[in-house]
């Protein structure tokens, strides 16, 4: 949260790297913050990031 908070958004491949765990974990993660109103999902492909909402 600090860091989206700071940087404006994260992308799924940065967040597992600075929770040093896989990108599937990752993805889970950032996917229940998403469906919880937290941050919101943007892009579409390997462009996908998400932001606060």
């Amino acid at each position: 949260m600090a860091y989206i908070e700071k940087e404006g958004r994260i992308t799924t491949n940065l967040c597992a790297k600075l929770l040093i765990t896989s990108s599937d974990t990752a993805l889970r993660e950032l996917t229940k913050m998403s469906q919880s109103g937290i941050i919101t999902r943007k892009g579409k492909g390997k462009s996908i990031y998400y932001a606060l909402r």
